[in-house]
């Protein structure tokens, strides 16, 4: 967790996302990049005639943003600010592979305190885009050390490099990690149980119910044990990918106050 991304439009889910960052940066060392994209809006006799007017208010945006929370970095943590032109999206995961991220920081719009992952939502965009393990944060969520963590599981067996943000996090912050699936498969303790040993670091929980409703299940319990954090693996097969495709039901909709970390296979 020595570099992390964070992309801001200077609204104020996006200046949570940066808080929670800067909390995280402090914690692990390393640098922190902020990115604002924009986009000119072309219309006869304006097309690029803008670009250098839009360009000069992010700056002075972003400058504005860095000296309101410089105070919060701790010594020997680096601060860096990107400014493009373009769509946010297909950039970010462009740039976190460039710059070799671990870890994207973002915010979500929204009119309620939860994330509520839909199609055409620039975190959900995100997350179908890069293979960088991505942090949503809820527009108004506090950081707090994270001391539970709920590891929502599918059928799928889970090893090697996919879990290192995970394992990071047990190393800095010492969490409990509760392994939740909601199965009727009698392998199911079986695989959790190999996943514990790939979480040697970790304090593991194998939590196994029956139910119907998977997203239900697992907000349900992310709030009996006070979680503080969220962790969903997206492959092309598995469930959850369906949260972050067009292809989901209302059922299907994922809504929760807790930070949410993707990670990719």
């Amino acid at each position: 967790m020595k570099s992390l991304l964070v992309p801001t439009d200077f609204s104020k889910p996006a200046s949570t996302a940066l808080k929670y960052a800067i909390h995280l940066a402090n914690a692990f060392g390393g640098k922190l990049d902020i990115v604002h994209f924009y986009k000119t809006i072309e219309k006869a006799g304006q097309l690029k005639s803008m670009d250098p007017i839009l360009r000069r208010e992010a700056e002075d945006q972003m400058h504005e943003l860095v000296e309101t929370h410089r105070s919060a970095l701790n010594e020997g943590v680096n601060i860096n600010t990107h400014i493009y032109e373009g769509y946010p999206a297909a950039m970010l995961a462009k740039l976190s592979e460039q710059q070799n991220v671990d870890l994207i920081v973002m915010g979500t719009q929204g009119a309620s305190r939860a994330i509520d992952v839909f199609l055409g939502s620039t975190a959900c965009a995100v997350v179908r885009k890069t293979s960088t393990p991505t942090l949503i944060i809820p527009g108004e969520a506090e950081f707090s050390p994270i001391r539970s963590v709920v590891f929502a599981m599918d059928n799928r067996e889970l090893e090697g490099e996919l879990l290192s943000p995970l394992r990071k996090l047990c190393g800095q912050f010492s969490p409990s990690v509760h392994l939740f699936n909601v199965s009727q498969d009698d392998s199911s303790t079986q695989r959790e149980s190999k996943l514990d040993e790939e979480l040697d670091n970790c304090a593991c929980t194998i939590v196994v119910r029956d139910g119907e409703d998977v997203i239900e299940e697992i907000g349900n319990y992310s709030k009996e044990i006070n979680a503080d954090l969220i962790v969903m693996v997206r492959h092309s097969k598995s469930f959850f990918a369906k949260i972050f495709q067009g292809s989901h039901t209302k059922k299907e909709i994922f809504r929760t106050e807790v930070p949410l970390l993707i990670l990719h296979d």
